[in-house]
């Protein structure tokens, strides 16, 4: 395992959490590139607008308590792959994220959660 390239990844998967968690749209964006893929269950999406759609429409429906109680429960790093299980109480019991990250960028993610009721 490559410790650099793992730190890279490391720092990336950090500052994408802290800007979600800032609701920084703009922060956000700063972790992708014009060649980025997001899939999730319902849709994929590629390249820079259609992300920052995604975000945009993800963020207004962050609320308070979900911010407030988001906590990663399992962080995974080798190399350019990362994966976490997180929760953010009882509105997002489980949530889970994959992400491929190169040259300090999200180059593919992974995303879903279960909602709460």
């Amino acid at each position: 395992m490559s410790t650099d390239t793992a730190n890279q990844t490391e720092a990336t998967l950090n500052h994408h959490i802290e800007s979600i968690g800032a609701k920084d749209l703009d922060g956000i964006m700063q972790d992708y590139s014009d060649d980025s893929v997001l899939v999730t269950p319902d849709v994929s999406v590629e390249g820079l607008d259609g992300i920052r759609g995604f975000f945009e429409t993800f963020l207004s429906g962050l609320t308070p308590g979900i911010i407030a109680n988001f906590a990663v429960d399992r962080a995974a790093i080798h190399d350019e792959l990362a994966y976490i299980i997180w929760n953010a109480g009882d509105e997002i019991p489980l949530g889970t994220d994959t992400f491929i990250v190169r040259n300090g960028k999200i180059k593919f993610q992974t995303f879903a959660v279960y909602l709460g009721s």
